[in-house]
């Protein structure tokens, strides 16, 4: 059984691997493992990345509708809408983490099982997270 402090080489590497996968080095890494932390990985909720998630969400679609306004502009609001729903939609920040390979560096508990295909909701949370935990390392340019 790993104690905490064997784990922390692992949580370490899978940080690093992270950043180098997503292009972005984290000054605070805290902010990093939060977001890669799934509920059942955390020792407590506040821990995980549920409340990155919920930011991750407003952010990304603030940006999307930013970059949608302004690469279309002959189109409509409710077009617009349309697209942004589907640009946004946690089947598409699905497979952003899994183009990305997030599934190898999540952060989760005894109660996910490592020889079973990761959900398509935590991999897009995960992606949210991450969302948001660039903006709060970086600010919105990075996170764009």
């Amino acid at each position: 059984m790993e104690s905490e402090h064997d784990f922390v080489p692992v949580v370490d590497d899978r940080l690093s691997r992270c950043e180098a996968l997503i292009g972005y080095q984290f000054s605070d890494r805290h902010l990093l493992r939060s977001a890669l932390t799934h509920a059942s990985g955390a020792q407590h909720r506040l821990a995980s990345n549920e409340r990155l998630e919920f930011l991750g969400d407003a952010i990304l679609g603030s940006v999307v509708c930013e970059m949608l306004f302004h690469q279309f502009p002959e189109l409509l609001e409710g077009h617009l809408t349309k697209i942004k729903s589907v640009v946004v939609s946690r089947q598409t920040c699905a497979k952003v983490s899994a183009d990305l390979g997030m599934e190898e560096l999540l952060i989760v508990g005894k109660g996910i099982s490592a020889d079973k295909p990761v959900p398509n909701s935590l991999l897009a949370d995960v992606f949210e997270s991450l969302v948001a935990a660039i903006f709060l390392d970086g600010g919105i340019e990075p996170a764009r």
